[in-house]
């Protein structure tokens, strides 16, 4: 009988892999950042993001907003601090945001974090002015479950389904122009099922809710289930790589996609190194990820237009 892992267990091994990963890594270029904004006007840092800029002469007039991921469970926006600043370099301004992490205790699960991606959002669109963004030209950059998060935000927009399954009664008057999603999470039912196998039950339901055995309730938070519906979605570009554990989700977008005929910019990095796995574009700089983060420059400069 094998022992499942945790949720101290995995956030630990989380952290010690985030260090290892980026030690001697520097940011990119120059810029300022307007830090720890309270997006939700509370005092819960989880619902503070921070707004990267570049010098004024290189801004391109695009705004990202940046989802981190980490199985729905970990991260925060300084973690990604220069990945964001890779795109901060070629003129985009980036907002980093935190979101409430899973925790059943807390009544915390995903419907909560689209429900803070949405709060973020209007916050952006309230203080465009103030914060110098251009919310006309707006894009949404996430990995795996921020990825999840990021489509699930698209998806809502298009879909009255959606819209009342994770209690989103307005929607912030802002265009999204694309996305750009490294390896995002896209099946959650094939995720429930692999995790049972491997996570304690707590940590299942911090991760997917106290109803991750209620298959109904899970499809709805499911970006497969939208598609099956054919919901209309804006240009999408999904990365993933040879050695990400976790390419069958980005492979089943793929083919989900094509067959319904969306605009989808798709990009498998074949490299079989063992540093070029699930994300490894926020952590390799000079090949592999240089490639696939220039992929995503050109693609926002295309289609947020």
């Amino acid at each position: 009988m094998c022992l499942k892992a945790g949720k101290k267990l995995f956030i630990k091994f989380m952290i010690n892999n985030d260090k290892k990963l980026l030690k001697g890594k520097k940011s990119f270029g120059d810029f300022n950042i307007a830090k720890d904004l309270n997006y939700a006007n509370d005092d819960n840092f989880e619902h503070n993001l921070d707004i990267l800029y570049p010098p004024v002469e290189k801004f391109n007039g695009i705004t990202l907003l940046y989802i981190h991921g980490g199985a729905y469970i970990y991260g925060y926006k300084e973690a990604s601090r220069i990945f964001c600043s890779y795109f901060v370099d070629k003129g985009f301004k980036v907002a980093a945001m935190n979101y409430r992490l899973g925790n059943h205790k807390e009544h915390v699960s995903i419907i909560e974090q689209v429900q803070d991606a949405f709060k973020a959002i209007e916050y952006l669109k309230q203080n465009e002015r103030e914060y110098g963004l251009n919310m006309n030209k707006f894009a949404l950059l996430g990995d795996s479950a921020g990825g999840h998060i990021s489509l699930l935000v698209d998806i809502i927009y298009h879909s009255k389904e959606a819209q009342e399954f994770f209690g989103i009664k307005m929607l912030p008057d802002v265009k999204i122009s694309c996305l750009g999603l490294d390896s995002p999470m896209f099946d959650s039912l094939k995720l429930v099922q692999i995790g049972k196998k491997y996570i304690t039950k707590s940590t299942m339901r911090d991760m997917f809710g106290d109803n991750y055995l209620d298959l109904e309730f899970v499809k709805k938070y499911s970006p497969r289930y939208y598609f099956g519906q054919k919901v209309k979605l804006e240009p999408l570009m999904v990365n993933t790589a040879y050695n990400d554990i976790y390419k069958e989700q980005s492979m089943l977008l793929k083919l989900d996609a094509e067959k319904l005929g969306y605009n989808l910019d798709y990009h498998m990095e074949l490299s079989h190194k063992s540093n070029i796995g699930h994300v490894y574009n926020h952590f390799e700089f000079e090949n592999e990820g240089k490639f696939a983060n220039d992929r995503l420059v050109n693609f926002f400069l295309k289609n947020c237009c």
